[in-house]
C-alpha cells in the first residue's frame, strides 16, 4: 500500500541524495511589489560547492552580503525537517499533483515553515512546497517550485506575500527570487553574462 511516508520520501529523495558537482551556475533574478518596489538585474552566480561559497556574480552584486544563501548550498526546504501526515490528489501550477501535508520535526530546524508538500501525480518527483509564517501582525505565505535539469532537481522560483493583520492591517508586499540556467561542471569557467 502507498502512503503518505513513500509519497514523500519518493518526491524529495532527489534533495537527500543528489550530489552537486565542484560548481554550479545559474542566472538569479528578483523583484519585489509593496512599500519597497524593487527589480534586480539579473545575475549569473557561480556557486564552489566544495568551498561552499559563491565566488562569482555577474554582472557584480549590488554590495549585499549574500553569504552562503544559495539554492546551491542550502535546501530552500530541508527534507529531514518534515515528516508527512496526509495526502490528497491535487492540481498545482498546472499539474496533477499528489500534495502531502507535512508538520515539522523540529521548532528550528528550517528557515521556512512548510505545510504541503507537492508531487507530480504520474512520476512522484517533487513540484514545490507550500506554507506560511504568523510574526507580529505579518502573515507570510510562500511558494518554492522545483522542476529538473539533467540529473538534478533544483529550485526554480521562490515567491512570498506578506500581508499585515492587526495593526499593521495595511501592510502588502509581494517578492520573488527565480533561479533559471543552469549549468553543472566540475571546472570552473569564466562566467558568462545572464
Amino acid at each position: 500500500m502507498i502512503t503518505a511516508a513513500h509519497d514523500y520520501d519518493v518526491a524529495v529523495a532527489a534533495l537527500r541524495t543528489q550530489k552537486l558537482p565542484a560548481y554550479v551556475e545559474y542566472v538569479q533574478s528578483s523583484d519585489a511589489h509593496g512599500l519597497a518596489g524593487y527589480h534586480g538585474t539579473p545575475q549569473r552566480i557561480v556557486v564552489d560547492v566544495r568551498a561552499k561559497k559563491i565566488v562569482s556574480e555577474s554582472p557584480s552584486g549590488d554590495g549585499r552580503d549574500r553569504g552562503n544563501d544559495s539554492p546551491a548550498l542550502k535546501h530552500l526546504i530541508d527534507p529531514n525537517c518534515y515528516r508527512p501526515t496526509g495526502e490528497r490528489s491535487a492540481r498545482w501550477n498546472g499539474h496533477d499533483a499528489i500534495a502531502i501535508s507535512v508538520r515539522a520535526t523540529a521548532s528550528s530546524c528550517d528557515d521556512l515553515d512548510v505545510h504541503t508538500v507537492f508531487a507530480d501525480a504520474s512520476t512522484g518527483e517533487l513540484l514545490g512546497a507550500d506554507g506560511s509564517e504568523d510574526d507580529d501582525g505579518m502573515t507570510v505565505d510562500f511558494s518554492v517550485q522545483y522542476a529538473r535539469f539533467g540529473s538534478f532537481v533544483m529550485p526554480t522560483s521562490l515567491s512570498a506575500h506578506a500581508h499585515g493583520h492587526g495593526w499593521l492591517f495595511w501592510a502588502r508586499e509581494r517578492a520573488e527570487v527565480r533561479y533559471s540556467d543552469y549549468r553543472f561542471t566540475d571546472t570552473r569557467r569564466q562566467a558568462t553574462s545572464p
